[in-house]
């Protein structure tokens, strides 16, 4: 959520190692903690990267980089939904739907940075 956060008001670099520190849910967005991926490994089954796929089911593969794959996966899906959303200037919508309590959340930023979010 930090990296749309940010992005709405004109971030565009990120550092950061959440994505190797913690298993992305592709359903909420939320993160977890790494030993959890077994909870989300279904996702990556279902990835729409080939290769993803492949990697998952890999023997070859081991447990930490299944998790890579998945949140790679996980993180191109959520970036490319995120610049659509900033391209056509409707971030305030993703931010709604993404954000946990919705339009509560979305009406805290507006108030904490109504010059980016009115």
């Amino acid at each position: 959520m930090s990296i749309a956060i940010f992005s709405a008001v004109g971030a565009d670099w990120f550092d950061g190692l959440e994505w190797c520190r913690t298993v992305a849910d592709g359903e909420t967005g939320r993160l977890y903690h790494l030993q959890q991926y077994d909870f989300f490994s279904w996702q990556s089954e279902h990835a729409a990267s080939q290769v993803v796929q492949e990697a998952v089911a890999s023997a070859k593969i081991g447990y930490t980089g299944k998790v890579i794959f998945h949140n790679l996966e996980f993180l191109a899906a959520w970036m490319t939904e995120l610049r659509e959303h900033l391209r056509n200037g409707k971030i305030d919508r993703f931010l709604t739907a993404k954000l946990p309590g919705g339009t509560e959340s979305m009406q805290l930023l507006e108030n904490a940075v109504p010059e980016v979010f009115r």
